[in-house]
């Protein structure tokens, strides 16, 4: 019999109801690295910054590990999607940048879709330092979707093709661009944990100190594989911001890894006044912690298109989501050594509150402020 302690409840029925010789996917949780009897089971990856592993296996197979000692959790490989919409009304960046920094020293990793060389990234200087294909295995820069390369140009574009209308949070800071998430804006688990994988691997090199996640998935009961991954890049010394999601007006319907208490998850509010959370923005409790933390402008946001000319605009807590990890940037080239605690607690500290909603909207300018 299965102990089904270490099976994730929605995985295990749904591993009932496969056909018993189909192949599963699923994720393996150890307390002691890989050493384990895995049968005729296929390793697919491993990421031993979380102690897990990949497994291409059976019913049988999965139900024999769930028995072993070394075995703490088995989970699916969830799928993982992005937050943004389309929109046709074109307004102004949300928080052009007057703050007398601009992001230079500081790298940003940003797990998405990929990013197209736009003008506003590389003119001058190519600030796309490193790019990963993780989905084709390209070596060049590119963006299949489009998403990755908007959520750049909020992020760090200069604005070179609008006069410096359409400029990002933190202009001047370079970003490691990681494409994890494919043409259709999806993905499996697997492949954001290689992202992070390679991210915990290479944070030295590359001096990277933010990191930008505006996608997410259902949470997992236990053992939530993305939560655990940003986690683990948080304490690695790595500020990880991540959108709520877009499933509001919904409660209690926050993505992972957004549900996580460590990281610092951002809601999207409207972008004529700041005053109201956006409908479509996920919120809820987790673990007794209100989530999002914070909210940033996220409705009809400008930034750079991939296709068809110089900028589009969209929606969604995607948008938000590299606000705040641009104004993160900013903060750590005012005080380098900022830890994660401390960008989170002075972000939450120093923003906006709307008393009537109880929303704490992102305040920039008071945070540059507070370092000063």
């Amino acid at each position: 019999m299965p102990n089904l302690n270490k099976i994730d409840p929605l995985f295990y029925n749904g591993v009932r109801i496969q056909d018993v010789g189909k192949p599963i996917k699923c994720l393996v949780w150890t307390s002691n690295g890989f050493n384990i009897d895995n049968g005729n089971s296929q390793i697919i990856a491993k990421y031993p910054f979380i102690n897990a592993f990949g497994l291409n296996t059976t019913h049988k197979q999965i139900f024999d590990l769930s028995e072993q000692q070394e075995v703490c959790y088995i989970s699916s490989a969830q799928r993982v999607c992005l937050y943004m919409q389309n929109v046709h009304k074109i307004v102004k960046t949300p928080l052009p940048n007057n703050f007398g920094v601009d992001g230079s020293g500081v790298t940003v990793a940003i797990i998405d879709t990929g990013c197209k060389p736009h003008l506003d990234l590389v003119l001058g200087k190519n600030r796309i330092i490193k790019f990963v294909d993780f989905v084709n295995g390209k070596t060049f820069a590119y963006d299949d979707n489009g998403h990755g390369t908007f959520v750049s140009g909020v992020l760090c574009g200069k604005g070179v093709c609008s006069n410096g209308c359409c400029r990002g949070v933190a202009p001047n800071c370079n970003i490691i661009v990681l494409k994890a998430l494919n043409s259709d804006g999806e993905t499996q688990v697997f492949t954001i944990l290689d992202a992070m994988q390679w991210i915990i691997d290479h944070k030295k090199q590359f001096n990277i100190k933010v990191v930008c996640m505006s996608f997410g998935s259902e949470p997992v009961l236990r053992y939530d594989p993305l939560a655990i991954g940003a986690e683990a890049l948080w304490d690695n010394g790595i500020v990880v911001v991540c959108a709520s999601g877009n499933d509001g007006p919904e409660k209690n319907s926050v993505k992972s890894p957004a549900i996580s208490p460590k990281v610092l998850s951002v809601g999207s509010c409207t972008t004529d006044n700041q005053q109201n959370k956006s409908e479509f923005c996920s919120y809820g409790i987790y673990q007794g912690i209100i989530k999002p933390e914070v909210f940033a402008p996220g409705e009809n946001i400008v930034s750079l298109d991939a296709f068809n000319g110089f900028y589009t605009s969209m929606s969604g807590t995607s948008v938000s989501t590299p606000i705040v990890a641009g104004v993160a940037a900013l903060m750590l080239q005012k005080q380098p050594q900022l830890s994660p605690n401390e960008i989170k607690r002075i972000l939450i500290s120093q923003s906006s509150l709307n008393v009537s909603k109880q929303n704490l909207i992102i305040n920039a300018q008071n945070a540059i402020n507070y370092l000063l």
